[in-house]
């Protein structure tokens, strides 16, 4: 089991990856659009999260292409994009299914097999 608040949050968005995963563009950082897409909020209500605290990440400013104007960057890991999604998700349980299916079909047969024998115990 994992101790630390670091190994906690790798633990639970790995296991949260299956669901998610497929959603979000490859990397190691996301964007807030991209959040938003995955999640079908707008990207107002996915900054507004940000700004509560539900979406952990990192935020800069940062000088426009005129030099006066100013920008706002966010920066957001993917385990905390995986796990705001899982936090906000209200699937029911064929679409949760649905999910689970679509993952799994783009597993290597040797994952495939031990999931069936996991099941079948």
């Amino acid at each position: 089991m994992p101790a630390t608040l670091p190994e906690l949050t790798s633990h639970r968005a790995r296991q949260s990856q299956l669901m998610f995963d497929y959603k979000l563009p490859a990397g190691p950082f996301v964007k807030i659009v991209d959040i938003a897409n995955a999640s079908g909020w707008s990207v107002d209500s996915v900054i507004r999260a940000f700004d509560e605290g539900k979406l952990l990440g990192n935020k800069a400013t940062m000088a426009g292409t005129t030099g006066k104007e100013r920008r706002e960057h966010h920066r957001i890991p993917r385990e905390m994009a995986v796990i705001f999604l899982e936090t906000i998700a209200n699937y029911g349980a064929g679409e949760s299914f649905s999910s689970v299916v679509q993952v799994t079909a783009r597993w290597p047969k040797s994952l495939k097999q031990e999931l069936i024998e996991h099941l079948s115990r």
